[in-house]
C-alpha cells in the first residue's frame, strides 16, 4: 500500500511522501473531533479513469474534506486530492484481479485504519471483523449490467451481483442513486450520484461548428463504436462537419475510428469545459444505474440523447423536458441526433432554463449537509 497525505506529493520508494505541513495539519483536524470517515472508490480520476462515476468520487471528495478527516482508498495511479489522506493500493490489471484480488486488498488496508465511517463505492465485499460503521452507495446493478452484457462479462456480473447483495445485507446504511437500486437492494435511501451547484447557472458557450461529446469506451456497455457510427450517419444526411469529441482513457485511443478527436485522461474541469462546447452530448449506453455524463450535461444547460435504461429514464423523468434530455431506443436515435443538430447551437430558452433548475432541484438532495446527518446518525448509534 502506498499512502500520504493530501497535496502534490512526490514518490519514493513506491510510497507517496507528503508535502511539508500535511502531517501537522491531518493530526491537527484528528485532535479537533472530526468524524474519521473512508471513501472507498477504485474509479478515481488519473491514469485511464475519466468516466462519470469517477469525476463524480472526486467532487464528492472535494465536497467532504474539510467537514471530516477523509481518507481516499483507490487504486494505484490516482491523482491526490489535497486536503485528504490518500492510500493507493495495487490493483493489478485483468479482470479478475480487479473484482477479486483487489477487495482483499481493501479488507487488509482497512484494518490499519481506525475509521469511523466507511463510505464504500464498491468493491467491498471482502470485508470482516469491521470496527466502522458501513455505508454503501450502490450506483447501480450488477445483475442488470450482466443483462445488458454479453459472453464473459455477462457471467462475471451475475457472480458480482451475488456479492453485491451479500454487501447489502451486512452494511449498516445502503444508497441507492436511482429507484432501480431502491427496488433491488431495498435501500434506505435514494441519493444521486451528483453535486450540488456552486454559484449561480452560467449559461454554456457551444463551438461555433457543430460538435458532438461522448465519454466512455469504444467497447463494452458504453457502445462509443455506435456514437462514432452514429455521428457518420448525421453528418451524411444533414452535410454538416461534425465533430467527434471522446473523452476516454489513453489506452482505448487506438480502437476509435481515424478523424475521431480523442481526449485522452482530462482532468475535470477539461472534460466540464469540452461539455459547455458542445452542441450536443449522446450516451447510446446499454446500460446506467444512473448516467452522469448526460446529467452533468443537462445541469450546464447543453442538451443530449440518451438510450433508455434505468438511470437515463429516471433523469429524463426528473428533468421533464425533452428538448434538454431526450431518451431514445435505438430506431429513433440517429432523428434526434439529426434533428437536434439541424437547429443549430443550442439557445437557452425559457422551457430549457426551466429544465436545468429541476435538474438543480435534483442535485440538492445530495447536499453536504444531508450526507454529515448520515454520518452522524451511525457515528452515535449502529443501525
Amino acid at each position: 500500500m502506498q499512502d500520504g497525505a493530501g497535496g502534490a506529493g512526490t514518490r519514493q520508494h513506491g510510497r507517496i511522501t507528503s508535502p511539508s505541513g500535511s502531517d501537522a495539519h491531518m493530526t491537527k483536524r484528528a485532535r479537533d473531533g472530526q468524524m474519521k470517515v473512508g471513501l472507498l472508490c477504485v474509479g478515481w480520476p488519473g491514469r485511464h479513469e475519466v468516466g462519470g462515476a469517477a469525476r463524480y468520487a472526486w467532487r464528492f471528495a472535494e465536497m467532504m474534506r474539510d467537514d471530516v478527516d477523509l481518507h481516499v482508498i483507490t487504486s494505484e495511479g490516482g491523482t491526490p486530492l489535497p486536503g485528504a489522506t490518500m492510500h493507493f493500493l495495487e490493483n493489478g490489471g485483468g479482470r479478475f484481479k480487479h473484482y477479486y484480488r483487489f477487495p482483499f486488498e481493501v479488507r487488509r488496508a482497512l484494518r490499519g485504519l481506525d475509521l469511523d465511517i466507511l463510505h464504500a463505492f464498491g468493491d467491498d465485499w471482502a470485508l470482516t471483523g469491521r470496527r466502522f460503521s458501513w455505508v454503501r452507495t450502490f450506483h447501480g446493478s450488477s445483475l442488470s449490467e450482466a443483462r445488458a452484457s454479453t459472453g464473459l462479462r455477462r457471467w462475471n456480473h451475475y457472480v458480482l451481483g451475488a456479492l453485491e447483495h451479500s454487501v447489502r445485507r451486512r452494511c449498516d446504511l445502503a444508497i441507492s442513486v436511482g429507484p432501480e437500486g431502491e427496488s433491488e437492494f431495498k435501500t434506505d435511501i435514494l441519493i444521486p450520484p451528483v453535486i450540488p451547484r456552486d454559484g449561480d447557472f452560467t449559461p454554456p458557450e457551444p463551438s461555433t461548428k457543430p460538435t458532438v461529446t461522448f465519454i466512455g469506451t469504444a467497447t463494452g456497455r458504453k457502445r462509443g463504436l455506435m456514437a462514432a457510427s452514429l455521428v457518420n450517419e448525421a453528418s451524411r444526411r444533414t452535410g454538416l462537419a461534425i465533430e467527434l469529441r471522446v473523452v476516454g482513457p489513453a489506452n482505448d485511443k487506438k480502437n476509435w475510428p481515424a478523424g475521431v478527436m480523442h481526449y485522452s485522461d482530462p482532468q475535470d474541469e477539461e472534460v466540464t469545459a469540452l461539455i459547455r462546447e458542445s452542441w450536443l452530448l449522446i450516451a447510446p449506453s446499454a446500460y446506467e444505474g444512473f448516467g452522469i455524463p448526460a446529467f452533468e450535461a443537462a445541469s450546464l444547460g447543453v442538451p443530449s440523447v440518451s438510450s433508455p435504461n434505468p438511470g437515463s429514464e429516471y433523469i429524463a423523468q426528473q428533468i421533464g423536458n425533452d428538448e434538454l434530455f431526450a431518451v431514445r431506443d435505438d430506431a429513433t436515435f440517429i432523428d434526434a441526433l439529426v434533428d437536434r443538430l439541424t437547429r443549430g447551437a443550442p439557445s437557452q430558452s425559457s422551457s430549457i432554463r426551466a429544465a436545468v433548475d429541476a435538474a438543480d432541484a435534483l442535485a440538492s438532495q445530495a447536499s453536504k449537509s444531508r450526507i454529515l446527518e448520515l454520518y452522524s446518525s451511525l457515528r452515535t448509534g449502529r443501525r
